[in-house]
């Protein structure tokens, strides 16, 4: 009793001191580019969000086919803020973002930004109030990239609510599901998974109606944008492969294992490599896990798993779907070490891939490796049932 009231304890104290510091941060950050947009590292107040900003007044303008020419966007963006510091290119499909992307364009900046802050943070706790009753607010509110996306401006929240709706209502109605997954087209890279996830599950209506959702998404984009816009962001996944591989994000920052790989002085075709062998070993580990086990909480961790693993993009921001897989997981007593490293390895992360310590992966893996672990246990068991019953 006493251990579980110290345990308790502990994770109180852990959230509370995130809950403290994510709150500092953001105020700090608010407070300092309300007056001056332009932080420390030439990059403007909610960084991130200042490229969906710029993109949506880029396309009210007409300039939609523009967004994929990098030097174009960057150099519009740089003369809002009259510095040639801002990078911020635009790699997104006109898909839903860009639709959101327009709205908040339709405000000042700074404006634009804290409604965003509002309208962001409150629908991600709604939702896991929602979904998730068992868990105490104060977890919700200090999960580290809940706070990641905030301090950004990133949209980690918004794939995070898509994901996460769309595999609970896989249960409720296949129909509803497909067409809330379709959504997550706005960010194909984290894409790849769900469509086999789909079929080892025979959810057909899910597919057919995620297929239809897709279509009409990108119907309603081309007769907006013009079929042109296509091409145009074709051509711009090249300049998307050199930034994401390239020299523009640091190695350390990068949540998979591609970026700890290059700081421990791997060059990135080794790097490259080693993290697709890696990823594959993790992707036999999931398929294992929709094939064998019957719990939907276990099935749907894998995916969201592999969806991340899978990503050649991958910051910290996107890990805030990873705190669906903490709630499924937790009452897992043997989990909960590699599911506290995968709750703080948003905060740690870059920290510790600067020692070349992949903690994501790290936790990934350990988790995969632990689940099968416990369902072969779990198989060896009900088979000596099966055998012992006269």
């Amino acid at each position: 009793m006493m251990k579980t009231l110290q345990k308790e304890e502990i994770l109180r104290l852990v959230n509370f001191a995130s809950l403290a510091f994510g709150l500092f941060i953001v105020a700090r950050g608010i407070y300092a580019g309300w007056n001056q947009p332009i932080g420390a590292l030439g990059q403007p107040m909610g960084m991130d969000f200042f490229c969906f900003w710029s993109a949506g007044r880029f396309a009210l303008e007409g300039r939609a086919l523009e967004l994929f020419d990098a030097k174009l966007f960057t150099e519009y963006q740089a003369s809002y803020f009259k510095t040639q510091d801002v990078f911020l290119p635009w790699f997104y499909p006109p898909l839903l973002l860009l639709y959101i992307c327009c709205f908040f364009a339709l405000f000042p900046y700074k404006v634009a930004y804290l409604i965003y802050l509002t309208v962001s943070a409150g629908a991600f706790y709604c939702l896991a109030r929602r979904l998730f009753p068992s868990v105490k607010p104060l977890y919700i509110i200090a999960f580290p990239a809940f706070w990641q996306n905030l301090m950004s401006g990133q949209n980690g929240l918004l794939t995070a609510i898509i994901l996460i709706m769309g595999l609970v209502y896989l249960v409720k109605s296949g129909f509803a599901a497909g067409l809330i997954l379709s959504l997550m087209s706005y960010k194909p890279q984290l894409c790849a998974a769900i469509p086999l996830y789909l079929l080892f599950e025979r959810k057909f209506r899910a597919i057919i109606s995620g297929i239809a959702g897709f279509s009409a998404v990108v119907a309603i984009s081309t007769a907006i944008w013009g079929f042109a816009i296509w091409p145009a962001f074709f051509e711009g996944l090249r300049d998307a492969q050199i930034h994401n591989h390239g020299d523009k994000i640091a190695p350390a920052a990068m949540a998979y294992l591609f970026g700890p790989l290059q700081v421990l002085g791997f060059d990135r075709q080794t790097a490259l490599l080693l993290n697709y062998v890696f990823v594959v070993a993790c992707a036999v580990g999931v398929i294992r896990l929709w094939l064998k086990s019957t719990e939907a909480d276990v099935k749907n961790s894998g995916l969201i798993l592999l969806t991340l693993l899978l990503s050649p993009h991958l910051l910290a921001y996107d890990l805030v779907v990873t705190g669906a897989v903490i709630v499924w997981l937790w009452p897992r007593e043997n989990l909960r070490p590699a599911l506290m490293v995968l709750w703080l390895a948003p905060a740690l992360g870059f920290a510790f891939g600067t020692l070349g310590i992949p903690l994501f992966p790290a936790a990934a893996a350990a988790i995969l490796v632990q689940l099968n672990r416990d369902l072969r246990q779990e198989n060896t068991v009900a088979a000596m049932k099966a055998t012992s019953v006269p």
